[in-house]
This record gives structure tokens, sequence and C-alpha cells, in this order.
């Protein structure tokens, strides 16, 4: 007997965990640096740079990447920044784990704290939360089909099954020379630079997948000049290339996670050897899984009619695509804010978008979250005249999906659009912005497949015991299958014998076998 078979390729989730890890450093600040007053303004970017695993344990590996903008002591008070990377050494504990297992690190600042501890020694302290998820390769090899001379009775069954198609790691750099406006002085120094993740689109085309978007970008400058004026620059980094990617296909379903990791902007001259073009190049680590559908035919029963057969099965376990789908929440909010000085002009907002719970119901996603706001605005005090507040906006959103449950695998990413914060009050202000929430949903299918088929000889100590011929009367939940595979006897010729249109059958129905 020849066996045709299958194989499904599948990623598997296995053991699990949530942390809490607290990244600190006193760090003294560089000589050449002025002494620090006040702080003014601070960003992060996090750097997540390996996971081994070992017996139960998962060592991680990364950098915590800060940049400070502060206000000078002294009586010409000014602003100045300094930037600092601290290591990130943590080991948690994963139940389960075994030396080589692949672990799928997702991270999300909680807090980051910039203390002054006097004029040369600032205090950096960040609360990150770490979600590590066991990550495996299966195959299942199941039997579609199969060759055989001889007479064997077989079924088919139809499953719906999405199979993992591409799985891997990538990095895409954007690099852009921008313009600064022409009412604005030279570049002497640049004090401040941030570059926003925003959103990104991503479209599959075969064999590569095309990804668009744009950043915010914002730097802030001292310009040239004997009054070394501060001015600032709001411009966007578009975002439009291709990553190559051998193996896709536009029908495939993706699930592409993204993060910024590493930020540069330079001042550089322009064509009349001017200070006036700012340098930036951003690096992104992608992380791509590719999936497809596909109906599989498989068998799943066998019975001999002149031989012994005997299907050997395993438990298999597959994926169902539930749904994959694209929402955004438009928030507006406004809000009085807590300031030491009247607000003149907001000039810099950043607004991240995190995930704090994600609750599955019956029918539908319920998704919690909070927007972290952060606005660098200009005061009216002379002393003091840069200040920022931070503001965290709690959301919700929920999504229906048809025939999610409990124990459906979920993944939810959300990232932040739009973002307008506009003055309305000296004291208050209006928020509005876009929440593009994303959401893959998959149903985890239970099915015993074929692995493989034993053939022998019949046994003509149990044939002797069947009779030639016999009225069989139909019991609860009998089939036709099941009736000719007692007795060895085709469903063809059952139904034959009985003047019978379909494979059914009902109790008391009596029913003339006739073995060969």
């Amino acid at each position: 007997m020849e066996l045709m078979k299958k194989n499904i390729h599948m990623d598997c989730c296995g053991n699990h965990t949530s942390t809490q890890i607290t990244v600190e450093e006193d760090f003294v600040i560089p000589d050449v640096q002025p002494d620090i007053s006040e702080v003014i303004f601070e960003h992060c970017q996090v750097k997540l740079e390996d996971a081994r695993s070992s017996e139960d344990h998962v060592a991680i590996h990364g950098e915590l990447e800060v940049a400070v903008l502060y206000q000078t002591e002294g009586s010409e008070k000014s602003l100045a920044h300094v930037q600092k990377t601290i290591p990130i050494r943590e080991e948690v504990y994963l139940d389960g784990v075994k030396a080589g297992d692949v672990i799928d690190v997702k991270w999300k600042l909680e807090d980051l704290t910039v203390g002054v501890i006097n004029s040369r020694k600032l205090n950096i302290r960040a609360l990150l939360e770490l979600k590590l998820q066991e990550r495996s390769i299966r195959d299942e090899e199941a039997v579609s089909s199969f060759y055989d001379e001889e007479m064997v009775e077989h079924r088919q069954k139809t499953i719906q099954v999405v199979q993992l198609a591409v799985s891997k790691k990538d990095i895409y750099r954007v690099r852009q020379d921008i313009e600064i406006g022409n009412n604005l002085p030279n570049i002497q120094e640049i004090l401040f630079s941030s570059v926003q993740g925003g959103c990104l689109d991503f479209r599959l085309q075969r064999d590569k997948i095309l990804i668009k978007g744009e950043f915010p970008v914002f730097v802030l400058y001292e310009g040239e000049g004997e009054d070394a004026p501060v001015r600032f620059v709001e411009s966007t980094l578009p975002v439009d290339g291709e990553i190559p990617c051998s193996g896709v296909r536009e029908e495939m379903i993706s699930d592409i996670s993204w993060q910024i990791t590493h930020v540069e902007v330079d001042k550089k001259p322009d064509f009349d050897g001017e200070e006036r073009m700012l340098a930036i190049e951003v690096v992104c680590s992608l992380d791509i899984k590719l999936y497809e559908e596909e109906e599989l035919s498989l068998l799943s029963d066998v019975y001999g009619v002149t031989r012994e057969i005997e299907a050997e099965t395993v438990a298999g376990s597959f994926r169902r695509l539930l749904i994959k789908n694209d929402g955004i929440l438009r928030m507006e909010e406004k809000l009085r804010v807590k300031t030491v000085s009247p607000i003149l002009q907001l000039i810099h907002q950043e607004g991240k978008a995190v995930i704090e719970e994600v609750q599955i119901r019956k029918g539908s996603l319920d998704i919690t979250g909070t927007l972290l706001l952060q606005c660098l605005y200009v005061t009216g005090d002379d002393s003091m005249p840069y200040r920022s507040f931070k503001e965290a906006l709690p959301f919700t959103y929920t999504m229906e999906i048809k025939d999610v449950r409990q124990d459906s695998i979920v993944h939810v990413d959300v990232c932040t659009g739009q973002l307008n914060v506009a003055l309305s009050g000296s004291d208050e202000i209006e928020v509005k912005a876009q929440i593009h929430i994303s959401v893959l949903a998959f149903e985890e299918i239970h099915e015993d497949i074929i692995c493989d088929i034993k053939v022998g000889e019949l046994d003509m100590e149990r044939q002797r015991k069947l009779p030639g011929i016999v009225i069989y009367v139909v019991k609860e939940g009998d089939s036709l299958w099941d009736i000719g595979k007692k007795y060895y006897v085709p469903v063809e010729k059952i139904k034959e014998l009985n003047g019978l249109v379909q494979d059914t059958c009902k109790p008391m129905d009596k029913l003339l076998i006739v073995r060969a």
C-alpha cells in the first residue's frame, strides 16, 4: 500500500510569562557639559538584542538609550542635552524552557523618571514590563490518500487550517536629509531630537513586502548668531520601500511586528556650505510571520474487505483563522494640566499607545489601553522658558469576532496614528488622536489524524464467527460505515442491496448484509 502524506507547518506557542524589571543608573554629566538645574524633557528607546534560554530561565540582553533635555545653571541659563546608554541584563524564570528554545520577548515602558541628584549627576530609572513567549515550529504529517490495487474502503474529511509559510527577522533602514525653513537660522548645535514610530502599512507582493508610512520628526536646536536663538523644526520622514522576502504571495495573512531600535540625527551643510540640513537615519527591527490558509482533504478512516487494515492515529493540533482585521479608535479629550508656569505655546508632543489588557468575551474582544502623552511647551517665565508635562489617557475598544473563545490565540498590536494637541487655555489642552488597532485571531483545532496504515492477512477466526447473510437492525448512533466495517462489506454494496441512495440510515431500519 502506497501512502500519500501531507505535511502541515505551524508555529506553536508554549510556556509564557510576564514580569516587571527596573533599569536604574546614576549618571555623571560629562565635564564638557554645563551644570544642570532642572530636567525639561526626556525620551528613551529600548533595544532588546538577545534572549537566550537555559533550563527554566531566559537571559535577556539589551540597551536602554535615554536622551535628556535640561535647563542649565548659572546667570545665563540656557538649554543643553545629554545622552546615556544603559545596559539591560536580566534573567527571567520561565518554567519548562530548555537550552536552545526560541523565546519571543516584547517590552512595554511603564515609567521613565529622570531625577536631579546634584548639578553634575542624574538618576535614570525605567520600569519595563517584559512578556516572554516560547515559540517552536511543529510539523504535523497526516495521510491524505493512498494507492492499493485490492479493495479497501476509505473516507475523507476536510479541515480548514492555517499554516506558517514565512518566519524571519529583518532590518529596515530609512535615511533622509531634511532642509530647515528659510525663516530659520543656521544650525549651531542640536539640543534635542525625536523620531516617533507612528504607524506603518505592510502590503504583500510576490517575493517582497511593500512598506509605507511616515515618522514624525522633531528637532530643537541652537541657532547661529550672537543671541544663539533656540528654534525647532517639525517634519515627517517618509517611509516608502520594499523588503525582499522569498516565498511571499499576495494572498497570505501577515503578522508583522516592528519597533525602532536606533535613531541618528545630525546636522550637515547644504549646497552652499551652510549648516541647514538635518541628516536622519532610522533603523527598524521587523519580526515577520506570514500564514496561508488551506483546505486539507485527509484520510479519516479505512477498513479492509479482503485484508485486515488498521489505521494508526495521533492527536493532531491545527489552527483555523478566525479574523484578521484592523480598526481605528478616534480619541477626543479636553483636560486641564497642572503647570508651574502658564503655557504660551505647545511646540512638541509625543503619544505612545500601549495595551493594558485584552479580554475575550463571547463573540467579541475588549481591548483596554493607555495613550501616554508628553508635551514640551514654552512658558512666560524667562528664568525657565521651557517645560513639559505628562498625561495618561485611558481608552477602550471592542472588536466583534465570531466564534472567539477563551482558548483562542489572539495577537493584538496598537500604534499611534495622527496626534494633535492644541492649547485651548492657559492650563487647558485639547487632544485628538487616532489609535490604530490590529487583531489576528486563531482557533485551535484538535483532530485525530492518520499517520500510518498497517496491512495484514484476514483474521480467519474472526471471519468464521461472522454470518454470511444477516438482517441487521440499525441501532442509535450506527452509520453505514460502522456496519460495513463490522462485516467487511463495502458501503456501496450495502446501499445497492437495500436500495439506498444516501449514506444515511435510521434507528430500527432493517438492512440486508451479504458478505463476499
